[in-house]
């Protein structure tokens, strides 16, 4: 029995490592999200993007050491997976924004609740995102 569970976990090593890693990047997100909003008073869409930069800056460091393992080195192959990874999470920002406005505005729900709810739907977006086109 242990040994089927751990073979189960060795086989979903990098999924699990990144709900693992993608909870951190999420309670980064929405820190951020509320520091800015409620400790700085910002709207709710600027405290968005500034939550969203923060929480990219952390998921790239970490799925690049942790979850895919990515070994490529030098500063312009770095750079390139960067600008990768920024350009598939610009499109997931994009994702996160409407459901925010869909879900404030539409159905008028909480504002950290709709974060909380669009959280959900963007990780999974950035999971094939980031295994698909960022770190082949």
């Amino acid at each position: 029995m242990w040994r089927r569970s751990w073979a189960w976990g060795v086989a979903h090593r990098e999924p699990l490592l990144y709900l693992w890693f993608g909870a951190w990047t999420t309670v980064v997100n929405i820190a951020v999200f509320w520091l800015a909003q409620h400790g700085l008073g910002w709207h709710w869409a600027a405290a968005n993007f500034w939550a969203w930069s923060a929480a990219v800056l952390f998921a790239f460091a970490t799925n690049r050491r942790y979850v895919f393992a990515v070994s490529t080195r030098g500063a312009w192959a770095v750079a390139r997976e960067l600008a990768r990874f920024v350009l598939a999470r610009l499109a997931t920002l994009g994702l996160d924004y409407l459901c925010m406005w869909g879900l404030i505005a539409g159905l008028h729900a909480g504002d950290l609740g709709a974060k909380l709810v669009t959280q959900v739907v963007v990780v999974l977006a950035n999971y094939a995102l980031s295994k698909w086109l960022v770190f082949r």
